[in-house]
């Protein structure tokens, strides 16, 4: 099975948002160095930082853990100010 690559790759995740009315969803282990942001319009992707949650539906995809060479992180979501980070483990 391949790994996602776009914004139709997540279009099931975002109609469960939608049904859900829910605004943001969080899935990981994207081999990728930073984050990524998927809206029904837009794949934006950023390197380890902090950003804001969009005002609009979103997927956030996270970076792997464990098991990658390369980069590996996590991120931090503070549900007040909207605010997250990614961080780097390297």
């Amino acid at each position: 099975r391949r790994s996602p690559a776009g914004r139709k790759d997540f279009s099931l995740h975002l109609k469960l948002l939608k049904k859900m009315n829910c605004m943001a969803g969080l899935a990981g282990h994207a081999h990728l160095e930073g984050f990524a942001i998927i809206s029904r319009r837009s794949y934006l992707m950023n390197y380890y930082r902090k950003s804001q949650l969009l005002n609009k539906r979103q997927v956030i995809v996270g970076p792997p853990v464990t098991r990658n060479s390369g980069s590996r992180g996590f991120i931090i979501l503070d549900t007040h100010s909207r605010e997250f980070e990614a961080i780097s483990l390297k």
